[in-house]
């Protein structure tokens, strides 16, 4: 019996031994599709590009040149629909201020469109007026009123803000750029159209190429008007 299974292992033994082999590499393939479906169920982290979407910056514009604006730091919000309801409301002559400093109209109200500001090399709203005049002219309260605040604003300089109630209108004047404030003047303090509250300068940072000046802005409810059009 022996005998005869070494003679078929002679005879016949490549045949099982090419089986084992087969066996072989099937059991091998087998072990790579299992790994190859193992790492596919790994969960892969999505690459996203950074969102370049900045809400308080300006979308630049171009200079007179041509050329690109060096920044674009974003102006002072402007609602439009407040803007309109500004111009079907209110009339000229409602309000009746002084012009608190003496001087050249610099650059002019502009909250509905736009203007070169030369500081930062592009085009901008402005909510106010800018008033040329020496370092150290003295600076006039617009209207009788109660100030509400004095505080040192990192694009305008030092600002007095006047709270104002006279025949039943409620309006805010606002002082930038002061090179100082009148002795004694602090928030609450009540003034008369004329007193002097502080004296020009030359330190508003949005606006230091044009030297010094004074910034006054007019606001009603929360509406900024052109000042020019109610100070006699």
């Amino acid at each position: 019996m022996k005998d005869k299974i070494l003679e078929f292992f002679k005879s016949k033994g490549y045949i099982f031994i090419a089986l084992i082999c087969l066996a072989a590499v099937i059991a091998a393939g087998v072990s790579i599709i299992n790994l190859s479906n193992e790492e596919a169920d790994e969960p892969v982290a999505a690459y996203r590009t950074p969102s370049g979407d900045r809400s308080d910056v300006s979308t630049p514009t171009k200079n007179p040149n041509g050329s690109n604006p060096q920044s674009t730091i974003a102006s002072k919000p402007i609602d439009d629909n407040e803007n309109n309801n500004n111009e079907n409301n209110e009339e000229p002559g409602t309000i009746s201020i002084v012009k608190p400093v003496e001087g050249e109209l610099q650059t002019e109200f502009a909250a509905k469109k736009l203007v070169f500001n030369a500081t930062l090399q592009e085009w901008r709203t402005h909510s106010g007026v800018d008033i040329a005049a020496n370092v150290g002219t003295e600076i006039k309260a617009a209207a009788n009123g109660k100030i509400s605040a004095v505080k040192s604003d990192p694009r305008y300089g030092l600002t007095v803000v006047i709270d104002h109630d006279i025949n039943e209108k409620t309006f805010t004047t606002i002082y930038c750029g002061l090179q100082s404030t009148a002795d004694g003047l602090l928030p609450g303090n009540e003034v008369k159209s004329g007193d002097v509250i502080g004296t020009v300068g030359e330190d508003i940072f949005c606006e230091k190429a044009q030297g010094a000046h004074l910034h006054f802005e007019l606001i009603e409810n929360n509406i900024p008007l052109d000042p020019t059009e109610y100070w006699g």
